[in-house]
């Protein structure tokens, strides 16, 4: 987590989706998971000739579903987590609604075929279902707080005075988010 993080986030619910998703995927050691099935597949990828580039190729293609699944797996436990710790849930979506209309500026079809999380109209899907399905409505859910627009603001004045000359003229909040595209860590 970084205060790009922080500052990117339009409100505290969308940040703990962000957090529980990354819980997720320590709770359930998709790490360890992911390195162990990477282990068999280098040991098997030793075989040289056609053989042992089928074997590379498959590996590959593995991989790719190895990393998604645990996306998967994470999406859905964040719902949980968010859901009981009283965070509204819907904020996954807004953040993936996010996430999609910056993808759609810069993905082309061999990165899609190529990343390692699922597409984000899938991970949409997925989340409205998921909370439609298995989540019963609560009457209240925690959106924003005042200390989280607290500590959003002070990090943003502080950023912004260590980037810009004393003498400037105000940033807006909207250049604020730009400057911190490049460190956001999603």
């Amino acid at each position: 987590m970084n205060s790009g993080l922080i500052v990117t986030s339009d409100n505290e619910a969308e940040l703990a989706s962000i957090l529980a998703h990354e819980i997720a995927h320590v709770a359930a050691r998709h790490a360890a998971r992911i390195q162990r099935r990477r282990r068999i597949w280098k040991l098997v990828s030793f075989c040289s000739g056609p053989a042992g580039f089928a074997v590379q190729i498959a590996g590959f293609l593995s991989s790719m579903k190895l990393n998604r699944d645990p996306e998967r797996e994470a999406d859905l436990l964040r719902l949980g987590y968010q859901y009981a710790t009283g965070y509204d849930p819907q904020a996954s979506v807004q953040f993936f609604e996010t996430l999609r209309a910056k993808e759609e500026e810069r993905h082309n079809l061999i990165a899609k075929v190529l990343a390692t999380h699922p597409m984000t109209d899938e991970r949409i899907r997925r989340a409205q279902k998921e909370i439609a399905t298995l989540l019963p409505p609560k009457a209240e859910y925690i959106i924003d707080t005042s200390e989280f627009e607290q500590v959003k603001s002070r990090l943003a004045s502080f950023t912004h005075s260590r980037h810009e000359p004393e003498d400037s003229l105000p940033v807006s909040a909207d250049a604020v988010h730009r400057m911190h595209r490049c460190s956001d860590q999603v």
